[in-house]
């Protein structure tokens, strides 16, 4: 594991960032290079768009 010793071995291939972890470096591209609107979790009230289906359901409720 990476999170304690600074190591970040799994690099983004857009930007300079690099992570700890293939699921943070995932987020990462989520959030910072994929479109708002190509999230997967789309509210079908509103224009909201989420990444992860806790925060939508929240945002629903």
């Amino acid at each position: 594991m990476n999170i304690h010793n600074d190591a970040r071995p799994f690099a983004c291939d857009h930007c300079d960032y690099a992570a700890a972890s293939q699921m943070t470096l995932r987020r990462h591209k989520l959030r910072s290079h994929t479109a708002r609107r190509d999230w997967g979790y789309k509210c079908p009230y509103c224009h909201e768009a989420y990444m992860e289906p806790a925060s939508y359901q929240q945002h629903v409720q």
